[in-house]
């Protein structure tokens, strides 16, 4: 019914109250009668039925002044009309304080009570209204034994007064709406214990309770429930089939969600797009992300089957399912399908998006989506932050990574070690490239990043070497010594010892560059050869002393620097012949390097590396055995017939 009808039914309700008001007025006694209490009760409902809290308020109050009382389920009603503000729910409390307990106190008008406390979040309330319900609980059994001497009369008021399913079950749906499953389950004991018969609604309230637990989705319960409300002989419909397929999505359990939508089109159950977007989801957690893309086109192929139409949470569903198995084209598809009806994209659909674009590489995909979000004003979660900072460091997008590490700072973020790691290399890098326009900012914002989490680390008593991979601690330390600031260069290499082996993947850059300054020979060449530059030999040989130690080749030309610098600088000989020596062991492991790594083979040479030229020589290639009508060849000087 929409506002319009409501209206005209509201008027045509008051129009035959009037009519039935005047047509008595004539006689003063039928008048104060008239209507009767039965006819203001269902204006009291209708004024409820078409959101008029405060007309049917007004009702009550002339009901009043006739000295008449509405009935539970008019009263119930007017309560539920006032969801729509607290000031009339106020009003109604104060105006049933003056009503007798026995109306005041009834189920009916109770769960009415309760269900507008927890509408308003007041659930202090509505559980104490709950509690004093229970407590009569209690006194009907004993007014209910032969031996109290209760009248027939008092029984049923009391039990009129006491919980019943209705109760629970909106108890138990607010339980299930905030993830107190523990609640919930203590209010499904205390209805077996009271003798109250559970209906559908109390098991679907309870699924969905396990499924929103706190403590993360309770599968294993909830198909124990949902085995009890068969037992129980309860028939299992869309929505109790449906709950426990969330449930066990919610616990990541695919293949139990695929087998109870199995239970559903068996059962012939009838399949709603809550259902399909359910069983999407599943396709979501699948194992293997291709399966789980196959399964989401054979489940959109039965809804068409179906009629059911595609809605925003199935597409949003289906992106998601698509995303995670890295088809980004069809991604993207979907995305635009969503958009040209006019539809919702999530804000998880939309970070999901980002994240996969992110893994691929598209990073330039990635901000334009997080430009989405922010002209949506949705704010992106730390993981979608740091994935697009590791992806844009990676690309060598400083601007970016830099603003979205902000980002994560004013959000109270706070970076793990890859995007970190990322971070700092991308920076240090950056600073190191011929005439940046602001190389100090960059080298000063690395250095702030490490710093910053160093002092973390060590705050918090955790490992302070391991803020940063070696990757980006080698390219902070170059940047560092090559931007003047070879103390600070020195006091972090001092600080960890996990340079021992040469770094040779690159997992924070894409670039193909042969000068990358995040590996560990790049960064024993540019400390010796700055603290060269700076006549700090001491601290150039000690350096060395540690390039011997890890068993890392540094370049000719940054020992021979080294040797020079040494001898200028009158060291003892024996420094300067330690040098030399270690020049000469490099050139050894190089030659002898050259020498072992193998030649182009022949294609004599067989797989198991035996030479059988003989062999081979009487096969059909190489002038082996030949058929008859085969001329012998002429090739060969000697052979064959005779030259001109």
């Amino acid at each position: 019914m929409n506002q319009t009808d409501k209206t005209i039914a509201l008027k045509r309700g008051e129009a035959l109250v009037t009519a039935l008001a005047d047509a008595a007025s004539t006689d003063a006694i039928t008048a104060s009668k008239t209507p009767n209490a039965r006819v203001w009760c269902a204006l009291i409902t209708l004024c409820a039925r078409v959101g008029q809290p405060a007309r049917a308020i007004e009702v009550i109050n002339i009901m009043t002044k006739r000295q008449m009382r509405p009935e539970d389920h008019a009263i119930s009603a007017a309560l539920n009309a006032c969801k729509q503000g607290r000031p009339y729910f106020e009003q109604m409390l104060r105006i049933l304080e003056n009503y007798p307990e026995s109306i005041r106190r009834s189920t009916g008008v109770c769960n009415a009570a309760i269900s507008v406390y927890l509408h308003f979040g007041d659930f202090k309330s509505a559980f104490k209204l709950y509690s004093e319900m229970k407590a009569k609980m209690h006194a009907f059994r004993r007014m209910k034994d032969t031996d109290h001497g209760a009248s027939p009369r008092d029984v049923r008021v009391m039990e009129n007064q006491i919980p019943d399913t209705i109760t629970y079950n909106t108890l138990i749906g607010a339980c299930a709406t905030n993830g107190e499953d523990v609640k919930a389950l203590e209010l499904y004991h205390d209805m077996i214990a009271n003798g109250i018969p559970p209906s559908l609604r109390t098991y679907v309230g309870l699924i969905v309770s396990l499924s929103r637990s706190h403590g993360g989705s309770r599968a294993d319960e909830a198909e124990k429930l949902f085995n009890t409300a068969i037992d129980d002989g309860v028939t299992p419909n869309e929505f109790l089939f449906t709950s426990l397929m969330d449930a066990q999505v919610k616990a990541h359990r695919a293949d139990s969600a695929f087998a109870t939508y199995d239970r559903m089109l068996k059962a012939n159950v009838k399949l709603t797009s809550v259902t399909f977007g359910c069983v999407l989801h599943a396709c979501w957690v699948c194992e293997d992300p291709e399966e789980g893309v196959e399964r989401a086109y054979a489940i959109l192929q039965q809804m068409t089957e179906r009629d059911v139409m595609m809605n925003d949470w199935c597409s949003n569903a289906l992106v998601r399912v698509i995303s995670r198995a890295g088809r980004i084209e069809e991604m993207l598809e979907e995305v635009k399908k969503i958009v040209r009806r006019r539809g919702t994209v999530e804000s998880e659909t939309l970070e999901t998006v980002i994240r996969a674009l992110c893994r691929t590489g598209y990073v330039e995909r990635a901000n334009r989506f997080l430009s989405m979000m922010d002209s949506r004003n949705l704010e992106p979660s730390g993981l979608t932050l740091m994935a697009f900072i590791t992806a844009a460091s990676r690309d060598g997008f400083v601007g970016w990574a830099w603003e979205a590490a902000k980002r994560c700072a004013r959000a109270g973020y706070v970076l793990d070690v890859n995007t970190r790691s990322a971070l700092v290399a991308v920076l240090s890098v950056a600073s190191t490239s011929p005439d940046p326009d602001d190389a100090e900012l960059l080298l000063a914002r690395a250095l702030g990043v490490y710093e910053g989490s160093y002092k973390r680390a060590e705050a918090n008593g955790d490992d302070a070497n391991g803020v940063l991979d070696s990757e980006s601690q080698c390219a902070l330390i170059v940047a560092l010594a090559r931007g003047d600031r070879i103390d600070t260069a020195l006091s972090i290499w001092r600080n960890t010892t996990r340079y021992g082996a040469l770094v040779d993947a690159r997992k924070h850059t894409s670039s193909e560059v042969k000068d990358y300054i995040g590996d560990t020979r790049a960064m024993y060449e540019s400390l010796i050869e700055v603290c060269c530059h700076e006549g700090m030999i001491d601290e150039a040989l000690e350096v060395f002393d540690a390039v011997k130690d890890a068993s890392v080749s540094v370049s000719t030309v940054t020992l021979a620097f080294l040797e020079s610098s040494c001898r200028r600088s009158r060291v003892d000989e024996w420094r300067i012949f330690d040098v030399c020596a270690q020049m000469r062991a490099q050139a050894e492991v190089k030659a002898s390097n050259r020498l072992a790594r193998p030649s182009k083979q022949s294609h004599h040479v067989r797989h198991d590396d035996v030479v059988d030229i003989a062999s081979e020589l009487q096969s059909k290639g190489l002038g082996g055995a030949q058929s008859q009508n085969t001329k012998p060849s002429t090739w060969r000087r000697g052979t064959g017939s005779a030259g001109p």
